[in-house]
């Protein structure tokens, strides 16, 4: 989706609000196309007395594998982003802002990377997952698994003053 800026920046227009899809399905991750649904994007771009926002909202549901457990599951995900603009062709240094060259913004390229470092490393199924047991595999979740709990020696002496 290419927005375009350029009522925006020329003073005409003080807002623009968008709202469209961007297609993730071949996106691989660790091997997996985790991207159920299209992304759906929804926001705006103000502009006033010569300073440019972009201010959106990704929201999509992912499947993946649960890094503890080891079970797949889906979530809704919803990300809200924001952006400074900067019209022309200079680079910031720092990378504060984003370069809108032309006076069109292709938001398709901006919110995949947004998504993509958004995404945690490690996904949960949730917060409360108590993954696998480290003898036998089964999953915690479940129910226990019945092996026997072994207690480090070197830690024996704790034991002794619960």
């Amino acid at each position: 989706m290419i927005l375009d800026l350029k009522r925006i920046f020329s003073g005409l227009d003080s807002e623009n609000t968008f709202s469209g899809v961007l297609d993730l399905a071949k996106v691989e991750m660790d091997g997996n196309y985790p991207f159920v649904s299209p992304v759906a994007l929804s926001g705006r771009v103000t502009g006033r007395s010569g300073i440019f926002s972009l201010e959106y909202e990704a929201r999509f549901l992912f499947r993946t594998v649960c890094s503890r457990c080891m079970e797949e599951f889906e979530e809704e995900n919803s990300f809200p982003f924001r952006h400074e603009l900067l019209a022309g062709e200079a680079e910031t240094p720092n990378n504060a802002y984003l370069m809108v060259q032309e006076e069109a913004l292709d938001l398709d390229e901006v919110a995949y990377t947004d998504i993509l470092l958004e995404m945690p490393t490690k996904q949960l199924c949730g917060p409360e997952c108590l993954g696998l047991c480290s003898r036998c595999g089964k999953n915690l979740n479940d129910g226990p698994c019945g092996c026997k709990r072994e207690v480090d020696p070197r830690l024996e002496k704790l034991r002794e003053l619960l």
